[in-house]
Parts: structure tokens; C-alpha cells; sequence
């Protein structure tokens, strides 16, 4: 045997080790004394064999691969005249470890590869070596690098795939995707790749504590909390609440007591304080439910956002603004920085009959406008005004709307509805600035297909609420004042000219930045919290189910 393959002979007999059973495993080490003999340019005509053939290189996933190969004139890749086995072994290592991203290693086809080194092993030690899969063997290698370099840069699925249209974030820019089979260092090429960012490496650590410490949940179901429990009432759910707050470190014993005492609601209290729920003690659906949450859920929870994570690349410095629907938080950061944070409102849920979901997506902020008019969509109009106003004449004028006709305004006495429909009339209908105006004093503008922003709002009992889930799409952020002061330092105004701002009254007022900031409105389950902890949110839009089921 030429002395340059025996490397190669070492790694495909401690590979097919690893895949054999007992009994096969001792059968492939009763032959470790045969000494077979390669020949490198039957190996490339099997690889030609295999590629030229449609139907024999079905198995190849990316037909970047098949191409990466023709233009190498199908010289192997992983197996060669040489003993350097590390780029090959670093792959296999990489490929077995991707549960560390909450990836199965069987999405890049490793029981198959360990099947075949198998074959191809005690083919060798039968001097009977088949080249043809020793070149699948080659080929499949390759092809799982190029899955996993795309996995960990781009995510395992589409998004849009899963989404469709409410996912309208850009694609990150994909590099040239061979480069995983250009390398001459797949070890230090599969190292860069991993991500980096640091909400993604403590998601990471989260899900690996979880599967390293395992906790003795009772294997109890968990039933559903219909309505709420005050301090001092008396419920058969305590018990269960007070065995999840011990486990979760918030009690220093569990509870048999089925009364709401002081002790327990300290311990909720400072539950809700760190997962980002009202804190007031009250256990409510949002707050059982995060409480109860098993350790399999947080990991598919987990599992799901890791994905997310790596579908998009958030600035690793420079200030932009971070929108996450299911905590119901605006955060304004700089890369690891927090500068700012705020409660806010985002769309109501779908239903069967509409759908007010806040779409998720990326742009820039270009300006503000203070004291916004507000011009009511369509939809809003014919589905909730137009009953008002056939009820209420007075509506409109009471509260600040001007009507169009025509492209024109006219006076509310001119209009006629009694000669239309919801869906007929030719009315918009315009709201003034002013106090009870829909967007409050300041709206934040970052131009899309969808006429989503940012928004102040008078109704500001919402943000009392857990589940916040509640506008018509746009959203409503609870520090208005805070944000556009923080914006304000990107546009061009001299400072006596942002004071006039201040006290302009009801006049509409617009500021441009002359440095935009970016906007992220996205969608995260599990998220890092100001302090480093992983956050469970409640999963508002039921989009987990959907994304753990396209990565089976």
C-alpha cells in the first residue's frame, strides 16, 4: 500500500467504527491488518462516473457541487495522494457537533456518510475497494460541507419560505458559496463561520446548560390557568407554581400550601421583573405560562431562535433600533450596547376575518414628523369608522377629522352615507394634530411597500398590559419623547431650532436625519435580556410551530 494513503485508511476505519453496532464494530477491527492499495485517478473516474450519470448523483443536494467538480476535473476533494487527513476530520467534527446549534447532524446526512465509510472500510480490508463509493463518499463530503457552510452563515431554512410575505427582511448577502471546497484550512474556514453575535453565543450557552442540566420536572401535564390569582386567594395551581419557582431559583423551598402568600408573591414579582412582564405580583396567563415552561420547550424555543438569528446580521457597532414583537420592546443599541429600552404595541394576531400582524423587516430611519396628521387606511375606515359615524354624526368633528372627497376637503355636512357602503364611499378621512390624534405628537418614518413606523399614541393604558398585541399593524412605542430626542442628534438642526420644535404648537413639522438609522422589527421567542439571561416570550404569532416543523 503506498505509504500516502494510510492517513486516509485510519480516518475511514475510525469513522466506520464510530457508525457500526457491537457486533460490526468488532468485525471491522478483526481486519486493521489488511493493507489495501488506492489508486487516486480511480477515484476521479468514479467521481465522473457519479456526476455525469443525473440519476446516480441525485444524492448530492447543492448542484453548486456538481460544478465545483466538473470544474476541478472531478479530482477529489477529501481523499488524495497525501496524509493530511485534518481538513476531512475538522468537517466530520464540525458536522457531528451541530447540535450545539440546536441543528441535527442528520440534516447534513451524517448516518448515511458513516454508512458508507463503513462499506468503503470493509471493501479495503477485502482488497476488494470499491472506488465508486469511495468517490460517493468524497462527493457526499463535499456536499455536506456546503450545506453546513450555509447553515451556520444563512440558516438551515428560508424564511420566506415559512413566512411568506410577513417576513420582509432582506436576505443577507451570500459570499461565494464554494469556498468551504476552496480552502486548503477547513478547520480555521469552519471556525470563522460560527457565529459571532453575542444575543446568538448566550442563546447557545443557554441551550447547552439546558441539555447538560437536566431538571426533575415531576412529569407532570400542565394544565391550562383559565383567569387570574391575586395575593392571598387560594388555588390548587400554587403548588405547581411554587415547584416551577424553585426550580428556576426563585425560592429557596417548594411549597405544598395552595394559598398565595407573601413569600410566593415576591418570588413571582421578581419573575415578571426579569422576563420583562408587568410586574405586580397578579398571575395571569402570560406569567403561568412562562413559569411553566418545561425545559423541552425552552430548547425548541431556543432551537427556533438560534435560526432566526442566523437568517440576519445586526450591526456589531454604530447606534440602531431593535423591535421585538414578542417581548413587546423597542431596545436602541449600539452593537452590544444598550442605550435605551421602552415598551411598545405592535399588531393584533390574525384572524380568520383580518389581519393586523406587524411584518417583519429591516429598513432605516430617514425622519420624524411632530405633530403628525393622520390619514386613516382604507381599511380602518369601511371595517370601523363608517359604523361610527352612521351611529355618532358628531363623531368626526369631535374628534379632529377633516373629509376628502375627490382629492379635495369638504365640510362633514356635504357627506351622504346613507347613499353608500363601507366598502362604496368615496370619503377619506384625515385627523388634525392635537391631543387625541391616533399617532400622538411625534411618528418616526423608515419608507416601506407596507406603511409601517413608529408612533407616539394617546392611548396609553396598553402599556400596562402583557400582551400588547393590540394596534393595526404599526407600532406604538411608550417613550416617544426619548426616542426622537435620541434621533434628534442625527439631523441637521441647530439646537435653538429643535427648542421651536417644542413649543410649535399643533403645526406638522418634519426632520430629516442626515445620518439614517437602521430599524429591525423582528421576531424572537427567546432573547438576551440588558443583564445577559435568556428571556422567554410568550409566542404571540404562533410562528415557532412553523419553523421548527420546516427544520425536521
Amino acid at each position: 500500500m503506498p505509504k500516502s494513503f494510510s492517513a486516509i485508511i485510519v480516518f475511514i476505519m475510525l469513522l466506520s467504527i464510530f457508525s457500526c453496532n457491537k457486533q460490526e464494530e468488532n468485525k471491522v477491527a478483526e481486519n486493521t491488518d489488511v493493507t489495501p492499495v488506492f489508486s487516486e485517478e480511480s477515484i476521479q473516474q468514479g467521481i465522473a462516473s457519479l456526476l455525469n450519470d443525473s440519476l446516480k448523483s441525485s444524492f448530492v443536494n447543492n448542484k453548486e457541487v456538481v460544478d465545483w467538480y466538473k470544474s476541478n476535473h472531478h479530482q477529489p476533494k477529501w481523499f488524495r495522494n497525501n496524509d493530511d487527513i485534518s481538513n476531512v476530520f475538522s468537517l466530520y467534527s464540525h458536522l457531528k457537533l451541530s447540535f450545539e446549534h440546536g441543528i441535527n447532524s442528520e440534516y447534513f446526512k451524517t448516518k448515511e456518510i458513516g454508512a458508507l465509510s463503513k462499506e468503503v472500510y470493509l471493501s479495503m480490508m477485502n482488497n476488494q475497494l470499491s472506488y465508486d463509493k469511495l468517490a460517493m463518499l468524497d462527493i457526499m463530503f463535499s456536499d455536506a460541507a456546503v450545506t453546513y457552510s450555509s447553515a451556520l452563515q444563512y440558516g438551515v431554512v428560508n424564511p420566506k419560505k415559512v413566512y411568506g410575505g410577513s417576513y420582509k427582511v432582506a436576505a443577507k448577502p451570500k459570499k461565494q458559496e464554494l469556498d468551504v471546497l476552496e480552502t486548503t484550512d477547513t478547520r480555521k474556514f469552519l471556525y470563522a463561520i460560527q457565529p459571532k453575535d453575542f444575543h446568538y453565543k448566550l442563546m447557545q450557552q443557554a441551550y447547552l446548560d439546558l441539555m447538560e442540566n437536566e431538571v426533575d420536572e415531576e412529569g407532570q401535564d400542565i394544565p391550562k390557568l383559565s383567569g387570574k390569582i391575586d395575593f392571598g386567594d387560594t388555588s390548587n395551581y400554587l403548588v405547581l407554581i411554587s415547584q416551577r419557582l424553585f426550580n428556576l431559583g426563585y425560592l429557596t423551598k417548594k411549597s405544598t400550601e395552595n394559598v398565595y402568600d407573601s413569600t410566593l408573591f415576591k418570588a413571582v414579582y421578581q419573575f415578571q421583573e426579569d422576563n420583562g412582564l408587568v410586574a405586580d405580583g397578579v398571575i395571569g396567563s402570560y406569567t403561568y405560562d412562562l413559569i411553566t415552561l418545561t425545559n423541552e420547550q425552552k430548547k425548541e424555543m431556543l432551537v427556533a431562535n438560534m435560526e432566526r438569528m442566523r437568517w440576519i446580521d445586526l450591526p456589531e457597532e454604530n447606534p440602531y433600533l431593535l423591535v421585538n414583537i414578542p417581548s413587546f420592546k423597542l431596545q436602541v443599541r449600539d452593537g452590544e450596547n444598550l442605550l435605551m429600552e421602552m415598551k411598545t404595541c405592535t399588531g393584533s394576531k390574525a384572524t380568520s376575518y383580518s389581519n393586523h400582524e406587524t411584518p417583519l423587516m429591516h429598513d432605516t430611519i430617514e425622519y420624524m414628523v411632530f405633530n403628525p396628521t393622520w390619514s386613516v387606511p382604507r381599511s380602518i375606515a369601511e371595517k370601523e369608522m363608517y359604523r361610527k359615524i352612521v351611529k355618532d354624526p358628531t363623531y368626526l368633528e369631535r374628534n379632529g377629522y377633516k373629509v376628502m372627497k375627490n382629492g379635495k376637503f369638504i365640510s362633514t355636512s356635504e357627506m351622504n352615507l346613507a347613499n353608500y357602503t363601507a366598502s362604496s364611499m368615496p370619503y377619506k378621512f384625515v385627523q388634525k394634530p392635537g391631543r387625541g390624534n391616533a399617532l400622538g405628537t411625534v411618528k418616526f418614518i423608515f419608507p416601506n411597500e407596507s406603511n409601517i413606523y413608529l408612533h407616539d399614541t394617546p392611548s396609553q393604558s396598553a402599556f400596562k398590559n402583557d400582551n400588547r398585541a393590540v394596534s393595526h399593524g404599526c407600532v406604538r412605542v411608550e417613550k416617544p419623547k426619548d426616542l426622537a430626542q435620541f434621533l434628534m442628534q442625527y439631523s441637521a438642526l441647530s439646537e435653538e431650532e429643535k427648542e421651536e420644535i417644542g413649543s410649535s404648537g399643533k403645526n406638522t413639522i418634519r426632520v430629516n436625519l442626515k445620518e439614517t438609522i437602521p430599524v429591525y422589527i423582528l421576531y424572537f421567542t427567546a432573547f438576551a435580556s440588558p443583564t445577559g439571561e435568556i428571556n422567554y416570550y410568550k409566542d404571540v404569532y404562533e410562528k415557532d410551530g412553523a419553523l421548527l416543523d420546516a427544520m425536521k
